[in-house]
């Protein structure tokens, strides 16, 4: 036989160079699995340094107020209520976290260190998404970091506001729908998913835009058509208990069906009407005090919706060009030119990762999430600190775009 032929002699110059890059890497890959404590290092330093305003906000008003009526009168109502006449105004769930806070006797402020606590939850859970999917742990870690550091997160994260209990809940609920640790059989796990995403909107009801991308991840769970039906079907059975709770409450208050909260009729009529997120109009506030002086809550929210649909009638190419115009704002950058670079990353990496993977369920659940709430907040209005729910899942296809989903989400599919 022949002589193996001998080993060339390595380079010197690739072996100096691979004995500087690879220190070089390991400390690179370091930071950024530091980067989201770094992050939450900051968050602390401002909150001494310069102290944030819980209150600053109309919604966070009413959400404090709501909490404190829940505590010393034992009611849910507005801070525009009369009398101690329970309402449905909001969705009820972040109020009533917050009224624990109410009845320790603490400051609003420690509100404020509640909602840190939910986000740095929140960025735990991406990063073990992340690594779910797939990504290395310093491609985590910077997606974490980068849900912390993105200026809507923070600014939401200084007052009180209903979207980092949301956040967590959605962050939740995709980690159940996507990884089969927390419970082995996947109708329970979905089961208690679906609970947590009937949580979630009981905080804030735009998580019913998102309950395709979910539906979509039930599906993804079974391994032929009748077990897509049974784990379809222990998804909506977990999102129907919490649903169907607050819905009998309303439902004894009101005499008629309210899904959840009436304002969702008011925000329509704002924001298609008047297009605007608050009614400063003359007209229209005098319009709706009047409405509320003679008609019940649940009534206003009929009248409202009736007048909308007539304005959306009457005028469909104003409402048409509103709505394009809500649809860009809700993914522009008020902020510096670096943020508005990251904004259109992210809606890049939205249609980058359909492109790439069209075949994915997870990457298409993903996707729906962030599209389809920009078509509600396109149809409503786009307050900047609407994005934050769509932050989640578009960090979560930057990094599933990275490698494989691994396919062993039925490894136990035990019906």
């Amino acid at each position: 036989p022949a002589a193996p032929a001998p080993r060339a002699a390595p380079v010197r110059g690739r072996v100096c160079t691979e004995a500087v890059a690879r220190p070089l890497r390991i400390v690179g890959a370091r930071i950024l699995c530091a980067a989201p404590f770094l992050v939450l290092a900051v968050y602390a330093g401002s909150a001494v340094f310069d102290p944030p305003d819980p209150l600053r906000y109309s919604d966070s008003k009413s959400l404090w107020f709501t909490a404190g009526a829940i505590v010393e009168d034992g009611v849910f109502r507005e801070r525009f209520d009369t009398g101690t006449v329970p309402t449905s105004w909001r969705p009820p769930l972040t109020a009533l976290c917050l009224a624990g806070v109410r009845a320790m006797g603490l400051p609003p402020g420690a509100a404020v260190a509640l909602q840190h606590l939910w986000l740095s939850l929140s960025a735990g859970l991406l990063f073990l998404l992340g690594r779910r999917l797939g990504a290395p742990a310093p491609l985590a870690a910077a997606a974490s970091a980068l849900f912390l550091a993105h200026p809507r997160v923070y600014d939401t994260a200084r007052a009180i506001m209903s979207e980092p209990l949301f956040v967590l809940l959605l962050v939740l609920g995709l980690f159940l729908c996507v990884s089969e640790r927390p419970l082995r059989r996947p109708l329970a796990r979905l089961a208690l998913a679906g609970g947590v995403v009937g949580l979630a909107t009981l905080s804030r009801t735009v998580a019913f835009a998102l309950l395709p991308g979910f539906a979509i991840l039930a599906l993804a769970c079974g391994r032929d058509a009748r077990s897509r039906l049974h784990t379809l079907a222990a998804f909506a059975l977990g999102l129907a208990l919490p649903l169907g709770a607050w819905q009998a409450r309303n439902a004894g208050i009101h005499d008629r069906a309210v899904l959840v909260n009436t304002a969702g009729a008011y925000n329509a009529f704002i924001g298609i009407v008047y297009d605007t997120s608050t009614l400063r109009d003359p007209e229209g506030v005098a319009l709706v005090a009047e409405l509320r002086s003679r008609l019940s809550e649940a009534e206003v929210a009929r009248e409202l919706q009736t007048r909308t649909w007539e304005f959306v009638r009457a005028h469909p190419k104003r409402v048409l060009a509103s709505s394009l115009a809500k649809a860009v704002r809700f993914w522009r950058s008020e902020g510096s030119r670096l943020v508005a670079g990251l904004q259109l990353l992210l809606l890049g990496v939205v249609v980058a990762a359909v492109v790439r993977r069209p075949g994915d369920p997870v990457v298409l659940a993903l996707a729906s999430m962030p599209l389809l709430l920009t078509l509600l907040h396109a149809l409503t209005f786009a307050a900047p600190r609407f994005f934050v729910p769509a932050l989640p899942p578009c960090l979560l296809l930057l990094v599933a775009a990275t490698g494989p989903v691994a396919d062993d989400r039925n490894a136990d599919a035990d019906h």
